[in-house]
């Protein structure tokens, strides 16, 4: 499972952007055709025109019809419509009124049609399929302007067809468990945490969870890799499909593991376990009930990591992957960057220097027309001629690192994003965050990071004069209005050539200007239905978060943390998005995704916190902070029906 360790940095809003008419002169069989420009016949002459709307006069359409609309409507006091035409463009602010029949932020005056106002500006719609109304999920509907009596705004009726793409999640999520790992005095804080699926069965979804401390849940541990009764280093088994979670079995490993991960046998026998700490590389065997045995470990010579070990560090990470045949990739980070990849003997089969920081790697088995390949994240310096610019790395290679698959970004500088094309001008600093194999489609699930709005995930990534699709739905996923905060880039990969299939922006909001703030995604794992969960580090704020319960108990209406948000696989719709901290907090604490992991029925993600996290079917003998003073950081967990995106 991706993962990567990254300190944190209301009602659903709407904010769409209608297609533009066909070109004047051509008419088609309907004005909804005409609307969503999918003209394929020409009518012999143009469409009657709309009868006026009693009580208004008729007001003459401009003879250019071209016409968008923008507007948020939510429970931010304030909200904007920006009308804008060939000829005439006006703006209307308005007060979000009362809440009736369904409406968002709209309320219905005595003759049925759609009011907002303000003091001087009142706007008047009305729908006219006489079903939809604004602010449900999922509708399509017509509705007509009717006026804007506004001096600035234009005056003339519009009628078009929107759809609200980006549904919104449940304000109630009810989780199976929801605890923390150890105790303030004996903690347990997570690195990785993975399924065995090979553990799977009717009863029982076995996960593995890598971390450090001295918390032992009750069990007697078995060593592993020279450890002994004083390490520090823990790979924890949970059957974490009964609540509360049942802790199985516990290895220590050494005095410190910075990262794990796990991949079902090829032959079905088990799963095959990596693990990188203290002790250097290792690959384990995991057979059911709750066997782990050491297939092979390397304590990688100073030579190959430099004086300081491994020399892992927030930027510096020490990552590993492995394949269901044994294949496994390492990270090397001290002395720049490296990777190297191991066959299931322990034998070296290939090393690559890199120039670029590595955030992750990825084995990959075989996905269409990808196969026994090793892909490698990361970021690297660069410059446009105008400024400095960090632009995105992520490069396949075979097994052995002799031949490259696909590279990229393969620019070595970021020059043409100052060229005329689709992203000229778009320099936020970029950066490939990681990669993950889906289980359902023949595709590579990609996370990046942009620092402002205008990164280059809108380009296609081995051509940049061609645009790659780039989706928008809503406020969260458009990223107007904000600066240089670091969002997440959350997409979908043609494996054979690494060329963007799509992909979305992923942000949060201050609720005061609904200014655009810090969002990162640090792991992502996949459903059996599609549907894409990413365990993320949100500053303030995720939406609805003034409105988010976790079973029924209110939670942190404002602030940062650990969340996961739930997206459908074509990234069109978002079927969850949730926080998991309590209304009332001690001052300098906080919350931090690590791990996310799909199993059959339940998903497993976690994190740490100062916070005071909610709880429900916590773990015997697990217990968090006491008060209101802050504590040092230890793990939490939570265990997440995938019912509930249902």
């Amino acid at each position: 499972t991706m993962w990567l360790s990254v300190p944190p940095g209301a009602e659903p809003e709407i904010n769409v952007t209608y297609p533009d008419s066909p070109p004047r002169g051509v008419y088609c069989d309907s004005d909804l055709d005409c609307i969503n420009a999918k003209c394929d016949k020409v009518c012999q002459s143009p469409p009657p025109p709309l009868p006026p709307p009693p009580p208004f006069p008729p007001i003459p359409i401009p003879a250019a019809t071209d016409c968008e609309l923008n507007g948020s409507w939510g429970s931010h006091p304030k909200a904007d419509i920006n009308i804008s035409t060939t000829s005439t463009k006006g703006t209307v602010s308005f007060v979000c009124v009362s809440h009736t029949e369904g409406c968002i932020g709209w309320s219905r005056n005595n003759s049925g049609l759609i009011v907002l106002s303000e003091t001087d500006n009142t706007v008047l719609f009305k729908l006219t399929n006489g079903t939809a109304i604004p602010g449900l999920i999922n509708n399509t509907y017509t509705c007509q302007l009717m006026t804007i009596l506004d001096t600035t705004a234009s005056k003339m009726p519009i009628e078009w067809s929107k759809k609200r793409a980006a549904s919104a999640p449940p304000f109630n999520l009810n989780v199976n468990s929801a605890t923390y790992l150890g105790t303030p005095t004996s903690p347990f804080v997570p690195v990785a945490a993975v399924f065995l699926q090979s553990a799977t069965t009717t009863s029982s979804e076995v996960a593995l969870i890598a971390g450090n401390g001295p918390q032992t849940f009750g069990l007697s541990p078995q060593d592993l890799l020279g450890a002994d009764s004083s390490s520090n280093a823990t790979l924890a088994l949970l059957n974490v499909k009964v609540a509360p979670p049942r802790p199985v079995a516990l290895f220590l490993v050494g005095e410190r593991i910075d990262h794990a991960t796990a991949a079902s046998c090829n032959d079905g026998r088990g799963d095959f376990v990596a693990v990188t700490g203290s002790f250097g590389v290792a690959l384990l065997k995991f057979s059911p009930p709750n066997s782990i045995v050491v297939v092979w470990n390397n304590s990688l010579p100073r030579a190959e990591v430099g004086s300081c070990g491994l020399c892992c560090s927030t930027d510096a990470r020490c990552r590993v992957s492995v394949g269901g045949d044994g294949t496994l990739a390492l990270v090397l980070p001290a002395r720049g960057f490296a990777v190297a990849t191991f066959d299931r003997s322990g034998q070296m089969l290939g090393y690559q220097a890199h120039h670029a920081t590595i955030t992750d790697v990825e084995i990959v088995n075989a996905v269409d027309g990808l196969k026994n390949a090793v892909i490698t994240s990361g970021f690297f310096d660069s410059n446009t001629g105008h400024e400095p610019m960090v632009m995105p790395s992520l490069i396949a290679n075979t097994y052995d690192m002799s031949s490259e698959i696909f590279r990229s970004w393969p620019w070595g500088s970021g020059h043409p994003y100052r060229e005329p094309g689709p992203c000229n001008g778009d320099v936020a600093d970029s950066r490939a965050m990681g990669v993950k194999t889906s289980k359902t489609a023949e595709q590579l699930l990609f996370l990046g990071r942009s620092d402002g709005g205008n990164g280059i995930f809108g380009c296609q990534t081995d051509n940049v004069t061609q645009a790659a699709p780039l989706l928008g739905n809503d406020e969260y996923s458009e990223p107007f209005n904000m600066q240089a905060q670091a969002i997440s880039y959350l997409g979908r990969l043609k494996s054979a050539t690494g060329q963007i299939l799509d992909g979305t922006l992923n942000l949060v909001r201050l609720p005061e200007r609904n200014m655009g703030n810090t969002l990162h995604t640090v792991a992502v794992d996949e459903d059996a239905s599609g549907n894409l969960w990413y365990a993320q580090t949100a500053a303030c704020c995720i939406q609805n978060m003034a409105n988010l319960t976790i079973q029924g108990q209110p939670l942190l209406s404002a602030g940062d943390g650990l969340v996961v948000e739930v997206m459908a696989g074509n990234l069109s719709t978002r079927l969850l998005w949730h926080h998991f901290a309590k209304a009332e907090q001690p001052t300098h604490s906080d919350s931090a995704a690590v791990d996310i992991s799909v199993g059959s029925t339940v998903t497993l993600v976690v994190g740490t916190a100062s916070q005071l996290m909610v709880e429900v079917n916590p773990i015997d003998g697990s217990s968090g902070p006491s008060g209101t003073t802050p504590v040092p950081q230890q793990g939490y967990l939570v265990v997440i029906p995938q019912s509930a995106v249902l």
